[in-house]
């Protein structure tokens, strides 16, 4: 299943949840991050299973490349904020 096609969600109350961005990690398991409120939730995605790797507060919303000082793509700069996140 593809997350990106259910696009940003309207929940009860009028919170909006959309998808920040996502990697695939393998045949079929992604890596997404999602917005709802003001937090970002990691979650791991794979057949049958939805597990939540972290949380963080929501970041600023510019432009991956603007962003990340570490690569343009994604999965650096899904790296990179959490090695930030963490201290590293």
């Amino acid at each position: 299943m593809d997350a990106k096609r259910f696009g940003p969600k309207n929940m009860v109350g009028g919170t909006t949840v959309r998808i920040v961005g996502g990697v695939s990690v393998g045949s079929r398991e992604r890596v997404l991050v999602i917005e709802a409120a003001d937090q970002w939730i990691v979650i791991g995605v794979a057949p049958g299973r939805v597990n939540t790797l972290a949380t963080m507060p929501r970041q600023e919303n510019t432009p991956l490349a603007e962003s990340t000082p570490v690569g343009k793509n994604f999965s650096d700069w899904l790296k990179h904020t959490i090695e930030k996140r963490n201290g590293n």
